[in-house]
């Protein structure tokens, strides 16, 4: 992959001069999204803790796939291979469909985040802001693609 393709990928697009990326953490999975302009997620947030269910579902899934493809299947843990070695998150980032060019995608190359401390470095995919984690698995999908890759 490119330079150029992978820094797009992880570096914030232009989504109007109102919105700001919210960050999400829950362990080593980070997700970063908008809540405004052409990237915004669904702001529906049932539990009231001021993360879009969402995002949230985006990473429970992940965490779920990661249980069954490494803890239960058997395949190896990216955090623990050689490619990814000193990995510390796994990032994902919503975008708007067009961008993406599909539901989602999973970057081959871990890469830096502006504003990380120096040295720490990620494994990323993107998932489309039309993907509803509640009933559609891309996000688990392109967790595999990130264990193939691995």
């Amino acid at each position: 992959m490119g330079l150029l393709v992978l820094i797009s990928a992880i570096a914030p697009p232009a989504a109007g001069a109102n919105a700001s990326q919210e960050p999400y953490q829950d362990g080593k999975y980070r997700a970063f999204y908008y809540l405004k302009g052409e990237h915004a997620v669904d702001s529906t947030d049932v539990n009231g803790n001021r993360v879009p269910d969402q995002v949230e579902d985006a990473i429970t899934q992940i965490k779920a796939a990661h249980i069954l493809f490494v803890d239960v299947l058997g395949f190896p843990d990216p955090f623990e291979t050689h490619r990814y070695a000193g990995i510390s998150y796994l990032n994902v980032s919503f975008r708007n469909k067009d961008t993406v060019k599909g539901n989602g995608k999973a970057f081959d190359e871990p890469g830096t985040r502006k504003g990380d401390p120096a040295g720490t470095r990620s494994i990323n995919v993107s998932v489309a802001t039309t993907v509803k984690p509640s009933s559609n698995v891309t996000p688990a999908h392109e967790y595999f693609h990130v264990i193939q890759n691995s």
